[in-house]
């Protein structure tokens, strides 16, 4: 390739259409492990490995998929001019790769970065597709290799004829079960472990996964000996290998359906800006994550989902029914039970409690006293709370006094 850039009247475009060309006669070899014996054209396992990499690929189009995972604009654009004349299954646009790549690269306003873009979109949709399906994700080279004709090795041939284990509805139904069925941790799991070991370590330390403490990164750049930087670099780079648009709408679905915005307003009608690192613990280690990948930080999913006031974020049923101004609404349950505690004199009444509090029902407020406060009643009476603030205590002898 060198040699022929410097040849007169020779350019970039023009040594990469030579290196098509020669691609398309010379097949590259694969030689995993050590193992040089290599299968033959007319070996059986070649067309029966085609046929299972062709059922596993059914129902997908080019380049309808690849606008699932976001492709940058100016690559985007590109696809959309091809697709006016070329929109075929995906498993045929995989069997003509380098067809098609040369043929984008021919548009203008095509360089070398956007078919490097494509050719790294192309390869994490297969690897999120077969981890979806349970398969192994490694196989993304060989099965590559083998719809574009080129020879593998018995070891690589033998991988992907495993696909030819999975059943055509086992294949639809893994697809319809990662929006619908899987849980948060499901999926959060299965797509950490399409990462490389040291991006999935780095990612589970950091949130707490399987550990449940979360550990800083000082911490985990002493373990590996590098800067905290460059774990900042490599998680951001893991993250970004997740975000798809794909992976965000099943994790934004999952997220729905296990009510985990509920869980951050837990005996809160508002979350205030100060009570973001205290709620956010109210979610499990995976569902942070998934906040992350899904709407970029928890101030932002707070923003999508609910409805943001000067006072805080407010669910917007809440809103809705709300007739007080939002300020009044702040703060825990815990919180504002406390504040009209403070406020009232001896002896507290539960139902003096309440209407200080008109957005909780009764029952609620002195449930949230006896987990929290250790509270005991005769009636309507609050005979003592030992987990009541010292404070607040002082305050009430001494406007007794």
């Amino acid at each position: 390739m060198g040699v022929t850039l410097k040849l007169p009247n020779v350019g970039r475009k023009s040594a990469d259409e030579l290196d098509q060309i020669v691609r398309s006669f010379v097949p590259s070899v694969d030689y995993p492990d050590g193992d040089k014996e290599l299968i033959s054209s007319e070996d059986g396992d070649i067309p029966r490995a085609v046929q299972a990499a062709e059922v596993f690929f059914s129902g997908m189009h080019y380049p309808d998929e690849l606008f699932e995972w976001s492709p940058p604009t100016r690559l985007a654009n590109l696809l959309k001019i091809d697709q006016l004349e070329h929109r075929n299954s995906l498993v045929d646009f995989l069997k003509t790769y380098d067809e098609t790549a040369s043929r984008i690269r021919s548009l203008a306003g095509c360089g070398r970065k956007s078919i490097e873009q494509l050719d790294q979109i192309v390869s994490s949709l297969i690897e999120a597709r077969l981890s979806i399906c349970g398969a192994d994700s490694e196989i993304v080279p060989d099965l590559r290799r083998l719809l574009r004709g080129e020879f593998l090795s018995h070891i690589s041939l033998a991988s992907i004829l495993e696909l030819g284990k999975l059943k055509p509805e086992d294949i639809n139904a893994s697809e319809s079960a990662s929006i619908e069925e899987l849980t948060v941790a499901e999926i959060i799991a299965g797509s950490v472990s399409s990462l490389n070991n040291r991006q999935q370590d780095i990612l589970q330390r950091r949130y707490g996964i399987n550990k449940h403490v979360t550990e800083t990164l000082e911490q985990v750049a002493s373990s590996y000996d590098v800067t905290r930087e460059r774990i900042r670099q490599i998680e951001k780079k893991a993250k970004q290998k997740l975000e798809t648009k794909r992976t965000k709408k099943i994790l934004i679905g999952a997220l729905e359906q296990e009510g985990s915005l509920e869980k951050l307003f837990k005996n809160r009608k508002i979350v205030s800006d100060e009570q973001i690192s205290a709620v956010s613990k109210l979610l499990t280690p995976e569902e942070r994550l998934a906040v992350d990948l899904a709407y970029g930080d928890l101030r932002s999913f707070l923003d999508a989902e609910s409805v943001r006031t000067d006072a805080g974020w407010i669910q917007e049923q809440d809103l809705l029914l709300m007739n007080h101004e939002p300020e009044d609404l702040s703060g825990s349950l815990r919180q504002r039970i406390v504040s009209a505690i403070r406020d009232l004199h001896l002896p507290i009444r539960l139902s003096e409690i309440a209407s200080s509090l008109p957005d909780y029902p009764l029952s609620e407020i002195k449930n949230e006293m006896l987990e929290r406060l250790s509270a005991t009643f005769r009636g309507d009476i609050v005979v003592a709370a030992p987990r009541l603030p010292s404070s607040v205590r002082y305050v009430l002898i001494l406007k007794e006094a």
